[in-house]
């Protein structure tokens, strides 16, 4: 629970970055068409609108239970109704670095003006490509806590003996997360997992198109000399 929630904090944190930082830049605006514009943040505002509301709910669900809190129902909620809009942002993608390629190259403007933003302490030294790539990343990391988190929950709904220095502290009913039987919540995390199974291979495959030109651009930039940057990890 708490993997998810905070790695959400700091998911959204740069979000507001890329939104409130890059494209809302009145200088960078000039430097472009409103087509180009669109293309290169495509649905970031909605990405960061469904982020938004996830924090929330996991916010209001933590409140409720301090000590704790399951969240597999939100995640199903949200991988069933919200998070689809992460497919519209991968499907976007290959448009998006083609488009940024061909900026920095022939509009000097552009390319001066994305350099002056990086440079910025909120980013951290992070380069803009590395913000656009956000919405991927997060895909990967929060299926990999979906699937963590499952099995605490499953582990932690059954009855447990704790030995602490010689006291043994006995459970004799099962923990019931959610009020649901031990059955029922593990039909809803492998629901869960079914939903944001079939999200990932979408966006996996959509990456696949680029990958030749995303490994290029990875190997290029592990090996420069005066790469310093560090990588996001949501």
């Amino acid at each position: 629970m708490f993997e998810v929630l905070t790695s959400e904090i700091s998911y959204l944190r740069s979000l507001h970055v890329l939104t409130e930082h890059f494209m809302e830049s009145r200088e960078l605006e000039e430097t472009m068409i409103i087509r180009d514009r669109k293309t290169l943040f495509s649905n970031i505002l909605k990405i960061r609108e469904v982020s938004e509301r996830f924090l929330k709910d996991l916010d209001e669900r933590i409140f409720q239970n301090v000590v704790f809190s399951d969240i597999c129902d939100i995640i199903n909620y949200h991988a069933k109704h919200n998070f689809p809009a992460y497919i519209d942002y991968v499907r976007n993608q290959i448009y998006q670095e083609k488009i940024f390629t061909e900026l920095m190259k022939s509009n000097l403007q552009f390319s001066a003006v994305i350099t002056r933003l990086q440079e910025s302490p909120q980013c951290q030294r992070l380069p803009f490509m590395s913000f656009l790539l956000l919405p991927f990343q997060r895909i990967t990391r929060i299926k990999m806590l979906i699937e963590v988190s499952s099995i605490t929950q499953f582990l932690l709904s059954m009855s447990y003996c704790i030995n602490i220095s010689g006291l043994t502290v006995t459970r004799s009913q099962p923990i019931n997360i959610m009020n649901v039987q031990q059955k029922d919540l593990q039909q809803l995390c492998d629901a869960v997992m079914s939903t944001w199974t079939k999200i990932s291979e979408e966006c996996f495959q959509r990456l696949v198109e680029s990958m030749s030109q995303v490994i290029k651009r990875s190997l290029k930039a592990k090996w420069s000399p005066t790469c310093t940057s560090k990588d996001h990890t949501y």
